[in-house]
């Protein structure tokens, strides 16, 4: 199946072109029908991931027409287009499963949207059936997902693993940074050697030189003993600086001489102890940025700065979130006592609109939340309602048929050029109830349409 192709089923030729076109100059493959048997053959033929559809056809209502294209590909995603935007055919059509309702004239730009994050939840959908029995054999040290960013990551940690070459990640916290370190690290002549890792950004100032160099016995107030530091414990490994921006200036002097001349110098002593370890750093924050602002030393960032490797965030990778979840149900199903054993598309549909600003590691406390309050075998929307609100955002789909219906009586009011009877006409609905709608979404009279 062709990611970039688009059914386009509209009995009006002029819409139907229109459409099309927009769709073509945005590189989308782009098929056409203008009737609900023609779809419905042209489809059997060539199934794509996303149709936008009218809303009424001379031979077939699109809600049914997609009852009809799911029995041939059940993850197809429809864009129901209507020139008629009342309130209970928007509703009627999200309830049957359509990915979204819009009226016309539209922005064709938003549609194009529409279009985009459709095909990723088809794909999305595709993947988590296709691959559910892999996540069960998954383990918590491999990385999962499909998106081209994390094929392109992956790529190039197959490459980088097997040398000795110094390696900074960049990304936002949450992002698994940790996860791609201990992949490099697996996959490298030393996978079988001590991997340590180190949170530079959860060591007290004055003690980050002790755990990372170790110190002599008596050299300093409360060293009742000699300590062995993470470098010498990483010995023939891997030494994981995460958080490598939090190092105070004065440990980043004797980490560079540490990376150039692979030896260290505990505190307190005057040995110098050669050491065998490779580095891998990672960082949340622009170490470029840090250099510009004197936060970080410049000839430390390019000592680091031999392969860059860049984790994206979860928001650009939306596709790879079934795979992760069910990836995450398996992880910790016997730790819940869950009976869980899938997620609905219902629930994908909500957290592939989330924006994630937790990134994977929000989204696997979600789903072991999700794991303790679920009672059926499925994860349902009301199952992570709670933690997917953001910033007073409702997540089972009423505050966007909210937005839906408020814009649709703006629209009414301003095609009746302000005259609440003629828009109740337009709308179908009694003026009483127009009034109530004015009431309940806080349209004043005066307001701007």
């Amino acid at each position: 199946m062709n990611p970039k192709a688009v059914l386009i089923v509209d009995d009006e030729p002029e819409i139907l072109e229109s459409v099309a076109l927009i769709c073509n100059l945005k590189g989308f493959k782009t098929l056409t029908a203008d009737s609900g048997a023609k779809a419905i053959d042209v489809f059997s033929n060539e199934p794509t991931p996303v149709i936008v559809c009218d809303n009424v056809l001379p031979d077939i209502e699109g809600v049914e027409l997609l009852k009809e294209f799911r029995q041939i590909f059940p993850e197809v995603q429809m864009i129901m287009i209507t020139g008629k935007g009342t309130i209970s055919v928007a509703v009627s059509a999200m309830k049957a499963g359509v990915f979204d309702f819009i009226t016309k004239p539209f922005d064709p730009e938003y549609l194009i949207q529409l279009i985009l994050r459709a095909g990723e939840l088809c794909f999305a959908l595709t993947e988590k059936n296709a691959l559910k029995e892999e996540f069960e054999k998954t383990t918590s040290e491999e990385m999962i997902g499909s998106h081209l960013a994390m094929k392109k990551l992956l790529g190039v940690i197959s490459v980088v693993s097997p040398t000795e070459s110094t390696v900074l990640i960049e990304g936002e916290s949450g992002t698994g940074k940790e996860l791609v370190a201990r992949l490099i690290h697996k996959r490298s002549p030393r996978g079988l050697m001590p991997f340590i890792p180190v949170d530079c950004g959860a060591i007290p100032e004055g003690l980050v030189e002790s755990e990372l160099f170790g110190h002599e016995k008596g050299a300093f107030t409360g060293a009742l003993s000699q300590k062995i530091g993470r470098f010498q414990r990483a010995e023939g490994g891997t030494l994981f600086l995460d958080e490598i921006g939090s190092l105070p200036l004065s440990s980043q002097a004797k980490l560079l001489r540490a990376l150039q001349e692979k030896v260290i110098e505990r505190v307190g002593g005057q040995k110098l102890i050669p050491i065998d370890v490779r580095f891998i750093a990672a960082t949340n924050i622009s170490l470029y940025e840090a250099v510009k602002k004197k936060r970080f030393r410049e000839d430390l960032y390019y000592r680091l700065n031999v392969i860059r490797l860049e984790v994206p965030p979860l928001r650009e990778r939306l596709s790879d979130i079934p795979a992760l979840s069910m990836h995450f149900v398996q992880k910790h199903r016997s730790k819940t006592n869950s009976i869980v054993t899938d997620i609905s598309k219902e629930a994908l549909k909500v957290m592939m609109q989330h924006p994630w600003h937790g990134n994977i590691r929000e989204l696997e406390n979600v789903i072991e939340h999700a794991l303790i309050m679920a009672r059926a075998e499925t994860i349902m929307p009301h199952d992570i309602s709670s933690l997917l609100k953001d910033e007073g955002e409702e997540v089972e789909g009423s505050s966007k048929l909210d937005d839906m219906e408020r814009a649709m009586l703006l629209r009414a009011i301003k095609e009746a050029g302000g005259n609440k009877y003629r828009a109740a006409k337009i709308l179908g609905i009694q003026r009483s109830s127009l009034y109530s709608k004015l009431k309940k979404f806080g349209i004043a009279e005066t307001e701007s349409v």
